[in-house]
């Protein structure tokens, strides 16, 4: 295992960073070609965030393609079921908007992709497969099923209500149709009842009889003629109404083609009626179509619209007086109770949307400030729990775990290394001293050399110490830190790490085989990086590694100590704190 650390340690290191690099920049063929060719640890450790890589698989399909090919070295580390069932998924949405008339290259060499990967799976997982997918086809099925018999009973329900809702539909057609045949025929009755008369020939007979009247009026003093002289008087008069009639039933229609419709057409014919029925009655002519016209257009018109007016409903005309239909008091006090609870309730209503309105901005408000804030936590650290999953690796969680890692494997892997120098081989104390001593060295070498960046761009930008900062300044200060943390990776720090190397070397130049050892080298190297991006931390992450007593909340016993005492003899691995004195994020390890 440590031989293999020697050859890998950096490399893999670099593979892995490489291919993050163009994940990030999009780049998805340069990174199926760095899954290719990328040691096998190095793929193990991308295969752990294969996750993210199913989430854009429409992208990085040529990627999960290259890592299949290689899936006798990642079998044992991949979760080959969240894998396989996120490629079923993304083949079913490719193979519906294929359907649906959305059919692209992209989504075709999506579906080729997607088959290709499921006929690469060994037999245990296709098969697996195939039962998933029948279970998820029999559960389809099933739901499908009940759609459908609910969509039956309700196709069957809505049949038998439009069924009954048409037929009074059709008795209402036919009986206003009977109405209308019945008033056509009462119009065809009374045209042919009018006998040929004319308007014209209604005012050459009105100026006839007006000049006969005028003429009989001087003769006075004829008792023969007076009662023709009367009931010319009267034919007159019932002829200027028919006239009077005839230029207003002019004048709504040309206005009816625009505005009235047939209903109050017909009540101008109904008074129209009227008028000519006077003057035929009077005149000795008798017509039973006349009533029964009435009768019919009378019908029609109350169930026509209505006006309300002091309680009470009118059929309005253009001629003649309306004819009232009143309405109880009874009805017309529940009528105004309504009207009452209707207002009420719509003050109500409105009162509440206000009300949902102010809460509703209230709200929005409070959600932008609390994002607001979070944002700030998230940029500038302080002491919230916020974290920016965008660092992956290299967020305040992570970095805690690869403390934890680097104690638990690497330290052990490298301390096994040195054991096979010759000088080194009996003494496994001064082994433990030589790697805390390089942990010691990398945080203190990281501190520098931040000092020295800060120094550097302060005196660049004519920035102050921190105690005389401006506000502008302090924000300045802040986003440049902020920018180091988020370039991690890209820090170039090979002169900390041979820096790291030359004092531990020069320290023990007695035993040459240090010098050679690459082991050490990998070893000085994840705990430089490691350092680096402690003191990047805001609070700053730190290593407690001089220690007098025992502290339950940062130290713990090794296993080689003796329960009994509380006396420490050496430190084995020191503890790691967030600030000063803040909380404890991984407890040290002690030989009391």
């Amino acid at each position: 295992m440590a031989n293999k650390y020697q050859v890998d340690g950096l490399e893999c290191q670099l593979w892995i960073e490489k291919f993050k690099k163009e994940l990030d920049n999009e780049n998805y063929l340069e990174c199926t070609k760095i899954v290719q060719v990328m040691n096998r640890e190095s793929l193990r450790s991308v295969c752990k965030d294969v996750e993210l890589l199913l989430k854009k698989f429409s992208n990085t399909h040529c990627i999960v393609e290259a890592i299949f090919l290689r899936f006798d070295e990642v079998q044992e580390i991949l979760n080959v079921d969240m894998v396989v069932i996120g490629i079923i998924q993304w083949h079913m949405q490719a193979c519906i908007n294929t359907r649906n008339l959305k059919k692209t290259n992209q989504m075709e060499e999506l579906v080729k992709s997607c088959e290709q990967l499921l006929k690469t799976m060994p037999y245990q997982l296709r098969h697996r497969i195939y039962h998933y997918c029948r279970d998820k086809l029999r559960e389809i099925t099933f739901v499908l099923d009940e759609l459908a018999k609910i969509v039956k009973l309700n196709n069957t329900f809505c049949k038998n209500n439009f069924r009954d809702d048409l037929c009074e539909i059709a008795k209402v057609c036919k009986a206003h149709v009977a109405k209308i045949d019945k008033t056509k025929e009462s119009l065809r009755n009374h045209k042919n009842s009018q006998n040929g008369f004319s308007y014209d020939e209604l005012e050459q007979r009105l100026f006839d009889e007006s000049i006969l009247l005028h003429s009989l009026g001087e003769l006075d003093e004829f008792q023969k003629i007076h009662l023709y002289f009367e009931n010319s008087k009267k034919t007159v008069s019932l002829l200027k109404k028919v006239l009077l009639s005839f230029n207003n039933l002019k004048k709504d229609f040309l206005f009816s083609k625009y505005v009235l419709d047939g209903l109050e057409m017909q009540v101008i014919l109904n008074h129209l009626s009227n008028s000519l029925t006077s003057v035929m009655e009077w005149i000795g002519i008798k017509y039973d179509a006349f009533q029964e016209q009435r009768q019919a257009v009378d019908e029609i018109a109350q169930t026509s619209p209505r006006e309300e007016n002091d309680g009470r409903k009118r059929v309005v005309s253009e001629f003649g007086n309306p004819r009232p239909t009143t309405v109880s008091v009874s009805e017309r006090e529940e009528l105004e109770r309504l009207r009452y609870e209707i207002q009420n309730l719509r003050k109500e209503v409105s009162e509440q949307k206000r009300v949902i309105t102010e809460l509703t901005k209230r709200e929005n408000d409070l959600k932008i400030r609390l994002r607001d804030q979070a944002s700030r936590n998230v940029k500038f650290g302080g002491n919230s729990k916020f974290e920016d999953i965008s660092l992956m690796e290299y967020r305040p969680s992570r970095l805690v775990e690869r403390y934890e890692n680097l104690f638990s494997t690497v330290r052990f892997e490298t301390m096994e290394s040195l054991k096979k120098i010759r000088e080194l081989e009996n003494l496994s104390e001064l082994r433990n001293k030589i790697l805390l001593s390089v942990l010691v060295l990398a945080q203190r070498s990281a501190e520098d050399s931040l000092q020295d960046l800060q120094n550097k761009w302060r005196s660049l930008l004519y920035m102050k110490d921190k105690q005389g900062q401006s506000i502008e300044a302090a924000s300045l200060d802040d986003a440049i830190s902020h920018y180091l943390r988020r370039t991690i990776p890209q820090y170039d720090n090979s002169q900390n790490i041979q820096q790291v190397h030359n004092q531990i070397c020069q320290a023990l130049h007695e035993f040459p085989g240090l010098h050679s050892s690459q082991a050490l080298v990998g070893y000085v190297a994840e705990c430089v990086q490691l350092c680096w991006a402690f003191v990047l931390q805001k609070p700053r992450f730190i290593l407690k590694h001089e220690v007098d007593t025992l502290n339950p909340r940062l130290l713990r016993r090794y296993h080689s100590s003796d329960e009994n005492s509380n006396s420490i003899k050496s430190l084995i691995w020191p503890s790691l704190t967030e600030g000063v004195d803040g909380p404890c994020l991984f407890k040290g390890y002690v030989i009391t």
